[in-house]
């Protein structure tokens, strides 16, 4: 029952990983001696990353939740920040609240479209469960906007 799901789940999770994983593989395969132990901890590197993310994208309407933030997890740590915001914005659409915190802290922080922070954390605020840390968020963002208002 469950815990069938919960390991679904994880080698879901782990295909998504694994895709990223392919062009640094093939790249460690063909100049091994460029990448020698760093090979298990492999990352995506910067060329032909695109291609990786984008078919991921393109098979977006398999991955449930989980699996877009984890892409949007992955793409925001080696700075496509479009493809972070492309995984999240579905979620966002359907009122995920852990897409909508990524998305905003993504607009604030790497972005800087604090408009868009602000709406999205004014939104994740009215839900019936908002992050505990929300009235602190909502504080930083308004002073933000009204710094770039008074420029």
């Amino acid at each position: 029952g469950r815990g069938l799901e919960g390991v679904m789940r994880h080698n879901r999770l782990d295909i998504i990983n694994l895709a990223a994983l392919l062009k640094p593989l093939r790249d460690a395969f063909h100049d091994p001696a460029a990448y020698g132990a760093r090979i298990v901890p492999a990352k995506l590197h910067t060329e032909g990353e695109e291609g990786v993310y984008a078919e991921l994208l393109n098979n977006q309407g398999i991955l449930d939740s989980s699996e877009c933030l984890e892409l949007a997890r992955l793409a925001k740590r080696k700075g496509a920040w479009c493809v972070a915001e492309a995984a999240l914005c579905p979620l966002v659409a359907r009122r995920d609240p852990a897409a909508m915190l990524q998305l905003a802290k993504l607009c604030e922080h790497q972005l800087g479209d604090i408009e868009r922070a602000l709406e999205l954390t004014l939104s994740l605020a009215a839900l019936r469960l908002p992050p505990k840390d929300i009235h602190i968020r909502l504080e930083r963002l308004e002073s933000k906007r009204a710094q770039q208002l008074a420029v």
